[in-house]
């Protein structure tokens, strides 16, 4: 589900030497990172007011080969940067280099200075999760950022770049059995610090909303009790239900689109047809509903059944999109329907207050 793009071990494309920021910076500026979720890349950055017209361009032969030059001397000092930041992680944990797994070195808050993340551990297990430490490294310090016994390890690999426009923000993510939870970082003069979203659950960037998600994991589809002592009922049944957030340049991290309360006919109207009447028709009671900023409705409704003294609650939702008139394909069925934008449970206002 995550749409992401895992850069390589070797990111040398990308970084500058933290010895050589300096005499690198002009030269930085013709190498092109281009990615939705940050990647590296080695190509002449094309003038921008041509590129805008839809112009080629065509550079002289020894401005060419001055950029090729250029290009070529980022590369080895992004190798330099790469070894000396891996060597003082390693000379700081004690570890052997080969328990090295994966560096990214990155001007993680565009200031024209480099820093580094870099995992140390060993081989993921078959479950594709591993045991290890993430150090953040500069020119001043290395520290440890997170130490976890199920760091994932997916065939794209363990770390991920989200860029953003004065920034880029670190992901990596501990592996459960049925789901993953995503922990962002990013730097601020010169110090590592963690996300707002780091830590309640998988991050990515859908397809059918702009910005980004969190799926949050939860035990929240049934409710079963004895009659008359629901304070003792139990909540099974597995749920994925989508979070919406966007970033904030003024927080400098990111923030969620919370919920406000809506009416049912204010659901109604924003459909253009009564999906509340459709809903209880079927013989479910509608809970809260919120609109979100970013054009997300969910409607909560819920059924409940009684047999021999034990009473069963179901919990489900519908997603609507108000910006594409479309309910939420779910399942991928192909269906605009509001049974198949069903996520399960009960959505709550926010998940970050």
């Amino acid at each position: 589900m995550k749409h992401k793009v895992i850069l390589s071990l070797l990111i040398t494309a990308m970084v500058i030497s933290a010895c050589a920021n300096s005499e690198l910076k002009e030269a930085v500026q013709i190498i092109e990172t281009v990615n939705e979720a940050g990647t590296t890349g080695e190509e002449i950055h094309e003038d921008k007011e041509e590129v805008e017209a839809g112009k080629e361009t065509t550079l002289p032969a020894d401005s060419a080969m001055q950029s090729a030059d250029q290009a070529a001397t980022v590369e080895i000092n992004l190798q330099e940067a790469e070894k000396k930041y891996t060597d003082k992680v390693i000379q700081a944990s004690g570890v052997d280099s080969a328990e090295v797994r994966n560096t990214i070195v990155h001007d993680f808050d565009k200031n024209g200075t480099v820093e580094a993340f870099v995992f140390v551990g060993g081989e993921p297990d078959e479950m594709g999760a591993a045991q290890g430490k993430l150090y953040f490294v500069n020119d001043e310090k290395c520290e440890v950022v997170k130490e976890s016994g199920s760091f994932f390890c997916g065939e794209e690999g363990m770390m991920w770049l989200y860029e953003v426009e004065d920034k880029a923000f670190l992901e990596v993510a501990d592996a459960y059995a049925t789901s993953t939870v995503s922990y962002l970082y990013y730097v601020d003069n010169g110090n590592w610090k963690e996300s707002i979203v780091s830590g309640l659950g998988s991050f990515f960037e859908p397809g059918y909303v702009d910005d980004y998600c969190v799926s949050l994991s939860s035990y929240d589809a049934f409710l079963d009790y004895e009659d008359g002592k629901e304070s003792e009922g139990m909540y099974t049944g597995h749920t994925w239900k989508n979070y919406y957030f966007h970033y904030d340049k003024e927080t400098g991290d990111f923030a969620e689109y919370k919920g406000r309360a809506i009416s049912v006919e204010d659901l109604d109207k924003s459909c253009g047809f009564p999906l509340s009447e459709e809903i209880t028709a079927e013989g479910y009671e509608i809970g809260d509903i919120y609109r979100r900023d970013n054009g997300i409705i969910n409607v909560n409704y819920s059924r409940t059944s009684k047999y021999e003294g034990m009473v069963s609650v179901e919990y489900k939702n519908v997603t609507y999109n108000e910006k594409t008139a479309s309910f939420v394909d779910v399942w991928g069925d192909g269906e605009n329907t509001w049974q198949g934008s069903d996520f399960g449970g009960t959505y709550e206002e926010a998940i970050t207050e």
